[in-house]
């Protein structure tokens, strides 16, 4: 899962939300100077991604799009995941989108002071560009999608994201509901254990 899916599953706790985000840049153990629930935020992150990257759904919908957009196929499938989830959003959950949008880039501005410059700086990017706002729509994912190229080395299996949404809208908003409940089970199996 991407952004929105990590911080919609952090129950509402502003420090596990902070965590949960940090979880892709903080390698090997979380560092002590955290807070105890920034620290549960990125070992719960590492939770989703594990039952994540073995679901069932996951790995069908990663060999479907694996032609087109070879080893990305895993990252197309996390971010467009997160459209769904931004686009069904009002049968999933009973806050107003909006509303969450702006308690979370609250709980980011409120973290900035702990995180590393780097992502003090990207994650002030965030909220100042409003990144959430735009999972929504197909335009807006493009959008995301159009900001991660910089960082990737074969651009020739990472684009064409509109035919990919297009082609297989059913197989992915199919995966995705299969996914996600069992991504909401495993949060509160994570947390009974503590």
């Amino acid at each position: 899962m991407n952004f929105l899916a990590h911080l919609v599953l952090s129950a509402h706790d502003p420090e596990l939300q902070i965590g949960n985000l940090l979880g892709d840049f903080v390698k090997g153990r979380p560092p002590e100077t955290y807070p105890e629930g920034v620290r549960q935020g990125i070992m719960l992150h590492r939770h989703i991604d594990l039952v994540t990257d073995q679901h069932a759904a996951v790995k069908h919908l990663q060999s479907l799009l694996s032609p087109r957009h070879g080893r990305y196929s895993g990252v197309v499938v996390d971010v467009l995941f997160d459209h769904y989830l931004a686009r069904d959003w009002n049968n999933l959950l009973t806050i107003e989108y909006g509303d969450f949008a702006a308690q979370t880039y609250s709980n980011i501005k409120a973290a900035l002071s702990i995180m590393p410059p780097h992502l003090s700086r990207r994650f002030g990017a965030m909220v100042a560009d409003r990144w959430l706002n735009v999972y929504r729509t197909v335009p807006g994912i493009l959008e995301v999608f159009e900001r991660m190229q910089p960082r990737i080395r074969q651009l020739e299996y990472f684009r064409d994201f509109d035919q990919t949404i297009e082609e297989f809208d059913l197989q992915l908003s199919a995966g995705f509901s299969d996914l996600f409940p069992d991504l909401r089970q495993a949060v509160n199996e994570f947390s009974a254990k503590d």
